[in-house]
């Protein structure tokens, strides 16, 4: 059997193709990743750009022809943070089920915490607790588990696309808008009504295998030579000091394809995954290049078996 699980993020839209070899095992073929950006300008109540849908729509056409050449049996499709708070959602679930007859998941920010744990973890065979967190273009989750039962689950508005939006227009940015953001994420994140912190926490999404690929001295993202890197607080924090002492121009220029279409969103999720550790009185975390679209698989898995 072979599943293609493509995750519409507010940034990104990622798209893997595996082969199930049992029940708890896959096999990837293939991923794909796209920065069509579609949350770009989006706020509360208002509406995904026509320009952003029309991107959105030739990446969806590209995955789907590509998921038929692997011939696959079942395309899973996850929405999240833009699709939560857009209006016009409802018009685009229906014109991407009339044109490639799949059913868009919008899933809530719980749900989203819990498909994100379970792709990162799934394969773990670990009995302690665990912690994924999830830093998005318009939300950060965060999902807190000991031998795959859940303990705590939550979900905050504090995206990289919105951080950056609101408080990096210019870069590197002032003195007072660094401190601003800071502010911001810190008085966000004391929502993290987390009772016990994880005795290991796993990064997943763009910001932290950007920064293991920086930390690797990668020109070129390579999933094989990230997967389970480590990055620990003062890492994190010289790289802050580095982003923020830059021009997109001049991190660009640094960092090679590693960064790209990511350079005016780096320092915003560098910013929140510091920031988030130290709450947690955390000096270390795990990357992994699994996710929602993964744990999109295995729950569907664990549903028809």
């Amino acid at each position: 059997m072979k599943i293609a699980s493509i995750d519409i993020g507010t940034n990104t839209v990622i798209m893997v193709v595996v082969e199930i070899l049992s029940s708890k095992k896959i096999s990837t073929l293939k991923n794909i990743y796209s920065i069509p950006r579609i949350g770009k300008g989006l706020t509360t109540g208002g509406n995904i750009s026509d320009e952003k849908i029309d991107e959105l729509f030739s990446v969806l056409t590209n995955y789907v022809n590509e998921a038929n050449n692997f011939k696959v049996d079942k395309i899973l499709l996850t929405a999240t943070n833009a699709f939560r708070i857009a209006s016009n959602s409802p018009k685009i679930v229906e014109q991407v089920f009339n044109k490639f007859g799949i059913e868009i998941e919008i899933v809530s920010g719980k749900r989203e915490a819990e498909l994100a744990y379970l792709g990162a973890t799934y394969e773990l065979n670990e009995n302690s607790l665990l912690g994924v967190i999830d830093i998005g273009g318009g939300s950060t989750e965060l999902t807190i588990g000991n031998n795959k039962i859940l303990e705590f689950s939550q979900s905050l508005n504090l995206g990289v696309v919105s951080l950056s939006e609101k408080y990096f227009s210019i870069h590197p940015p002032s003195p007072e808008a660094l401190k601003n953001a800071e502010a911001e994420i810190k008085s966000v994140i004391k929502k993290f009504d987390v009772f016990r912190a994880p005795l290991q926490l796993i990064a997943i999404a763009g910001t932290p295998t950007t920064l293991a690929c920086i930390k690797a001295k990668l020109d070129q993202f390579d999933e094989e030579k990230i997967a389970g890197a480590s990055l620990s607080l003062e890492e994190i924090a010289n790289l802050i000091e580095i982003f923020s002492s830059l021009s997109l121009e001049e991190i660009s220029n640094r960092f090679k394809s590693v960064i790209k279409n990511r350079e005016d969103l780096i320092l915003s999720g560098s910013l929140i995954l510091f920031h988030v550790m130290n709450y947690l009185k955390i000096n270390k975390v795990l990357v992994s290049t699994k996710g929602i679209r993964y744990g999109a698989i295995y729950d569907y898995l664990e549903k028809i078996n």
